[in-house]
């Protein structure tokens, strides 16, 4: 696994702002502000030389630099120091340039590539602010221009906010029509068959009408059921997991530096990642992001590890939560793909439709299409039925998972 983690490759692509320091003549430092702040692969970063003659020639000189990144809003970041390579020609210098016009540049000097051997996360103080540090982002986001904060927050986010509430209201109005279609030509059905001298009796559409009510109640009742039980699962996970992350985080504290550092280090990336992700995700991890989860694993249990065979006597204090922390991934996994079936849905789909166009007809044979009750049986059908598939998908709908559980361990 290379140097730079998921996490540190999210602040990079989040600010894209990197205050780069370097070494003068005289040994004073210079640090520059370079916009063009990029990761290019999993042990490089890249920046490209566009008016920046003074840290250029800093670097022919000396190529030692340290480069720090910063979110204004959490007042955290990281720091890379390392040795930089000046990149004027050659198949690197292509590569730079296809990189940065694959990102939409039209730039075309040299880049400085630079490997960073080793890295610091660090938090810049709050000044002593009684109200803790995770009180600035509210108050910073009321100095600030709104669109400053979506912008630091990532500008896809209301886009997808409003993706995923037109979805929900395409559910919900595709079920009060198709509801209300069936009723509609259930009762023009049943009209014209008022008038044929082979129309059945009330005796027998009473009969039909609570067989197929008394049928789709049961399908209703046991998928909502079902839903609801899966729904509190996974919440009931996230608590689990909650406890097992700060239970490791603490457990910790019984091995040496630097395994102790690494590890709560590794944890708490781990949180912030998971959490980044849950914003995102809506119908399960892809494959990319299950790869990242991956490398943290690795990361967490690599520290534990070490941690616990440089220190013997913390082995049975420190693995079984780390274990389990990574055990709690895995069931939160099969956790979000437990799903009503699509036969199942598909039938309480259907039953509903002909439920409500028996009934329909039912009001045809009588001429009254009685729009008060029959209204309100289709509303209450079709809010039924939303509600059922809102909490079968839990970070898709307008019934969300709550991770307050995470949020809280402000690791």
């Amino acid at each position: 696994m290379g140097i730079l983690t998921p996490d540190m490759k999210r602040v990079m692509e989040e600010q894209r702002l990197g205050f780069f320091a370097t070494v003068c003549p005289d040994g004073t430092p210079n640090l520059s502000p370079k916009g063009t702040t990029a990761v290019w692969d999993d042990d490089h970063l890249v920046f490209a030389n566009i008016r920046s003659p003074g840290t250029l020639a800093n670097l022919r000189r000396n190529a030692s630099v340290e480069v720090n990144v910063v979110d204004p809003f959490v007042r955290k970041g990281y720091r890379f120091k390392g040795v930089a390579t000046i990149l004027e020609s050659g198949p690197l210098y292509d590569k730079a340039i296809k990189f940065y016009q694959d990102r939409g540049a039209r730039i075309s000097v040299m880049r400085e590539v630079v490997r960073y051997p080793s890295c610091t996360r660090y938090a810049a103080s709050p000044f002593d602010n009684p109200l803790g540090s995770h009180v600035l982002v509210p108050t910073w986001s009321l100095r600030i221009p709104a669109s400053v904060v979506r912008k630091s927050q990532g500008r896809g986010v209301l886009q997808k906010g409003m993706t995923n509430m037109l979805g929900e209201l395409y559910v919900v109005v595709g079920l009060l029509v198709g509801l209300s279609v069936a009723l509609e030509v259930g009762f023009r059905i049943g009209r014209r068959s008022a008038q044929s001298r082979e129309a059945p009796s009330g005796a027998q559409i009473g009969a039909i009408q609570g067989a197929i009510l008394g049928l789709l109640g049961l399908l209703l009742g046991f998928s909502f059921a079902g839903a609801a039980s899966r729904f509190l699962e996974r919440q009931d996970l996230i608590v689990q997991e909650a406890n097992a992350i700060g239970t490791a985080y603490l457990r910790a504290d019984i091995i040496d530096e630097p395994f102790r550092g690494q590890l709560k280090q590794a944890l708490a990336d781990y949180v912030r990642h998971r959490l980044e992700v849950s914003k995102e995700i809506r119908y399960g991890l892809s494959a990319e992001m299950q790869k990242q989860f991956g490398e943290f694993h690795k990361m967490i249990w690599r520290a534990a590890s070490e941690g616990a065979l440089a220190s013997p006597r913390s082995l049975q204090g420190l693995l079984p939560p780390v274990n389990e922390v990574i055990d709690l991934h895995t069931s939160r996994i099969a956790s979000g793909r437990k799903h009503l079936p699509l036969p199942i849905m598909t039938l309480l789909v259907v039953c509903s439709t002909l439920a409500i166009g028996v009934i329909g007809y039912g009001c045809g044979m009588s001429n009254r299409r009685c729009l008060i009750m029959t209204g309100s049986l289709v509303v209450l059908i079709a809010a039924t039925l939303w509600i059922t598939i809102d909490l079968d998908h839990p970070r898709a709908g307008w019934i969300r998972l709550n991770d307050a559980p995470l949020l809280e361990l402000n690791l």
